[in-house]
């Protein structure tokens, strides 16, 4: 659908082909929008988008089409000026609302290419200055006739494209493209689509497309930005917080950057609060709305209540008939939307455009109310129950009937949305008596329930419901439900024998007519069995697992299938197949409920073990830490110990303190649910910091309450298991603080062993490296070499890395041996080890390096650091701002090689040794 047919903006052909006079008409040119604006402040060369311009070198068109604030003008004004300097011939034309006049665009395309076609233009009397502007014929073919003979290439770059809607000005475009000559290549700014015959020219490899995707910043971008702007180094977890909160919009990364100061949290209250969402409703009013007819305003405001629409849905919340001509318009014209379905069935807002707009909803006139009861009414009616509920929850008008409610708590289970669930049903009266849809929703609670933890209230709700399967005759698909959400809620409190027991026997009843309960069955069954160590049973249940292809239908149940299949391969040391699994349904969760939802945090907390295993620090830090406080709230328990356990040892590498506050809140979590064999684990984590600090008091403590509690737990399987692990590396590790590494060796090796023969092969291989620096340490160099030997091409297939390394120091000189043992392709696996590790390496294998060289303030900062200075007191020191302390910090890093102020220190000590060495 051509641009000028579309809803609302109505152009006639005969308004554009009068000579009427318009207030420009015969006025001087604007010099200024004969070049590109100026910019004030820095402004960040964006090279992976200036190299892609560079194609239209080779092609005839560039378009770089995105909405406002993406930074299409600074691209193209970037490239620009490089392509002058350059000594090439680049023109340039900024379009304002005159310039849709016939005669005003022909004057300024005209006067744009004269500085550098002004002879060929006057040997030709139509297109000189003075000729009659307003005729059609022959205009656009005489400037193709002009330019065909210019021997040299020639750049036009016209922005603001959007506003041109005359057709015969996009007809004179549309030839001038078609029949471009070959000096000619043009370039165009839009936040719309023009009609141009793109499709046909990208067919043709004629042309260059930069869109919205391509110009959202990156990760290295907004980091990049940040330090030249704002002077402040962002961590990555920050980094990708900023990314997931604007979408990479550079005006909103912008608008932080701008308030931006050394204090934590304030960038994200600046962008997440009250003065960032007015700081953004100001400049999308006056930038983007402002020009827009009244009823696309008014349908944006309406509409920004939802999450996700379709044309029907607005139509129920704006009471209009439009809506899919309205969303064709804001689609074409980038109007911060985004389709979310192939079929262009659904679409969404930009998340800060949509806050944008419902903050000027809140101040208006409009009943939000009505708007979320529209809403709700038309998304039940159509079977959406989970977002029907949660719109009737924001009018306050639950309609609470069994026929809408029983459809809503299973579609917001099925989800995994567990807080609206629970929001929701705590508001119903619970009746009493055998209607089975009201317990129905009594047991969807009780689900709930147990996945939050809260397993007091889910067993008094079970037992209160218990009596009405005693009393009254109820069907057998509810009775199996009930028993499995038993079965939920005594697993997860850590009672793996009575769920075992209430599952195990529910397998022979499944299909029970219900797919989702079905699942549960798997489920819980197959979890109870990988806490066991039973890794065959664990697959062997899963094969009873209805439909598992279909997870839009039954999506919490896919997750978990996937969390339990995924772990299971992973304790088995087969990392790869785990993540596949992982990935495979956390792309599903986030395509279907977001970043933020409930099944995302799990993955992403699973996820964790395996970007620290791998020393991809970059993806625990932007991936896992800004979902912490959803892992807090929904994660099981192997999900939760798995990203807290990497995080740990995350900040061991580079802040000790940072890494006791994470283990004392997640034993703080974990210690109020009752989980044990997590609480055995982040003992052993915390005592593992405590000898690594030389604070062997504390090791002694934490060594006591660990043995207390392993002997609290010594008769209850499966959770002996863990605690004695947890127990015995433990008690190594206290071994060989104090010298008795022997000692600890061999009380290593039958726990290796015993790993082993039940399959806990990842867990084994870090307990085997334990077990070689033990005896490294005892002088026994060839038997810490035999005891690592054997497992190192498993490691190697599955990219093991800190399994190894965080073993101890002398992991090192372990494989600087072995690695003289080993064929050509393990030694490269072994490099890998010894070149990726952040801690400084041993005298023994330091590369014989001279010192960097540091400039005088470098040099200064170092000499503070190393008396314990802190950020501050640096500052005050030497009359520099925090940040610019950290900017130093962070070249000293670089140049070092290290990641934190103790590795600084030691490395440079490292390399003052080898040079007096020298």
């Amino acid at each position: 659908m051509n641009e000028h047919l579309l809803y609302p903006i109505q152009t006639s052909a005969i308004d554009y082909r009068q000579k009427s006079f318009t207030l420009s008409h015969g006025l001087p040119l604007i010099a200024t929008k004969l070049s590109p604006p100026r910019t004030s402040g820095a402004v960040l060369r964006r090279a992976r988008l200036l190299s892609r311009l560079d194609l239209v070198h080779q092609r005839s068109l560039a378009l770089v089409c995105a909405g406002a604030g993406f930074g299409k003008t600074t691209l193209l004004s970037q490239w620009h000026r490089e392509l002058t300097s350059q000594g090439h011939s680049a023109a340039w034309l900024s379009l304002d609302e005159q310039d849709n006049a016939l005669h005003d665009f022909r004057r300024y395309l005209l006067a744009a290419l004269h500085p550098y076609c002004g002879e060929l233009f006057n040997q030709l009397e139509p297109i000189s200055p003075n000729a009659s502007l307003c005729t059609e014929d022959g205009f656009i073919r005489n400037l193709i006739n002009s330019l065909s003979q210019r021997q040299t290439a020639l750049y036009l770059v016209i922005d603001d494209f959007h506003l041109i809607r005359n057709p015969v000005i996009l007809q004179d475009i549309n030839e001038l493209v078609n029949y471009a000559p070959a000096c000619l290549h043009l370039l165009l700014g839009s936040r719309s689509l023009p009609t141009l015959p793109l499709a046909r020219m990208l067919a043709g490899n004629q042309m260059v497309i930069i869109d919205i995707n391509d110009l959202r910043f990156n990760p290295s971008e907004t980091e990049a930005y940040f330090a030249e702007t704002a002077h402040q180094n962002l961590d990555q977890a920050d980094i990708q917080r900023l990314l997931n909160i604007t979408e990479g919009w550079i005006t909103g990364i912008q608008i932080a950057a701008l308030s931006a100061t050394s204090n934590e949290g304030v960038l994200f209250q600046t962008i997440e609060g009250p003065a960032g969402a007015k700081q953004m409703a100001n400049y999308l009013q006056e930038v983007v709305l402002n020009p827009l007819p009244p009823e696309i305003q008014q349908f944006l405001l309406q509409t920004s209540i939802l999450n996700r629409f379709t044309p029907e849905l607005c139509n129920a919340v704006t009471q209009r008939q439009d809506g899919k001509q309205m969303l064709v318009f804001i689609e074409q014209h980038n109007l911060f939307i985004s389709p979310l379905d192939e079929q262009g069935g659904w679409f969404r807002y930009h998340s800060l455009f949509a806050e944008a707009q419902y903050e000027r909803l809140t101040s208006g006139p409009v009943k939000i109310a009505e708007l979320h009861e529209r809403a709700s009414n038309w998304l039940a009616a159509n079977g959406h129950w989970a977002e029907a509920i949660r719109h009737a929850l924001a009018a306050g008008k639950l309609d609470n009937s069994t026929a809408y409610a029983a459809p809503s708590a299973q579609s917001l289970a099925e989800e995994g949305d567990l807080d609206t669930l629970v929001r929701w049903l705590q508001q119903l009266p619970l009746t009493e008596g055998a209607q089975e849809e009201r317990i129905e929703l009594q047991l969807n609670l009780a689900w709930a329930l147990a996945h939050y933890f809260r397993f007091d209230e889910a067993e008094a709700l079970l037992k209160r419901l218990q009596s009405c399967f005693i009393l009254h005759r109820l069907s057998e698909r509810l009775r199996i439900k009930w028993q499995v959400i038993s079965a939920i809620s005594a697993s997860f409190a850590e009672d793996i024998a009575a769920s075992e027991e209430l599952a195990k026997p529910l397998l022979n009843r499944i299909p029970c007519g219900d797919s989702w309960v079905d699942g549960l069955v798997c489920n819980i069954l197959s979890y109870d069995y990988l806490v066991q160590d039973r890794y065959q049973d664990v697959a062997a249940v899963q094969q009873h697992m209805p439909s598992p292809t279909t997870p839009q239908d039954n999506l919490f149940v896919s997750v978990y299938r996937a969390f339990i299949l995924g772990l299971n391969h992973v304790r088995q040391a087969d990392l790869r197949t785990g993540e596949i699994y992982y990935r495979q349904a956390l792309t599903q969760a986030e395509r279907l409920t977001g970043v933020d939802s409930c099944g995302s945090a799990t993955l992403q907390a699973l996820l964790a073990e395996i970007h620290y295993e791998e020393n991809n620090i970059l993806l625990l830090d932007s991936q896992i830490a800004p979902h912490l406080a959803k892992i807090d709230i929904i994660a099981p328990p192997d999900a939760l110990l798995s990203a807290y356990r990497a995080l740990v040892r995350r900040a061991l590498l580079r802040d000790a303190g940072q890494a006791k506050i994470l283990l004392e809140h997640a034993q703080q979590v974990v210690a109020n649910r009752g989980w044990p064999r997590l609480q055995g684990v982040l003992l052993a984590e915390q005592l593992r910091v405590a000898v690594l600090h030389n604070q062997r008091h504390q090791a002694l403590e934490l060594m006591q309450q660990l043995t207390g509690l392993s002997e609290q737990y010594r008769q209850i399987f499966p959770l002996a298991n863990y605690l004695q692990t947890s127990r015995i590396a433990s008690q190594a590790l206290m071994l060989m603080d104090e010298g008795h590494a022997g000692k600890a060796a061999r009380l290593l090796w039958p726990l290796v062993q015993q790993l082993e023969k039940r399959r806990c092969i990842l867990e084994a291989i870090r307990q085997r490296a334990l077990c070689a620096v033990a005896w490294w340490q005892d002088g026994e160099q060839q038997r810490a070499c035999d005891v690592l030997l054997p497992v190192l091409k498993l490691a190697k297939s599955q990219n093991l890395k800190r399994s190894l390394l965080d073993a101890g120091i002398e992991i090192y000189p372990i494989l600087q041996r072995i690695q003289q043992e080993v064929e050509a392709s393990d030694r490269a696996y072994i490099s890998d080890l010894l070149r990726g590790s952040p801690w400084p390496a041993a005298p023994l294998m330091a590369d014989r390096h001279p010192l960097p060289s540091l400039t005088e303030r470098e040099n200064q900062t170092l000499q503070l650091v190393a008396q314990g200075r802190s950020n501050k007191e640096i500052a005050r020191t030497m009359a520099i701002s925090v940040e610019t302390v950290k900017w130093h910090l962070k070249n000293l890093y670089g140049k070092l090689e290290v990641t934190s102020r103790t590795q600084a220190m030691n490395r440079i000590k490292m390399l003052s040794e080898v040079d007096c060495a020298e």
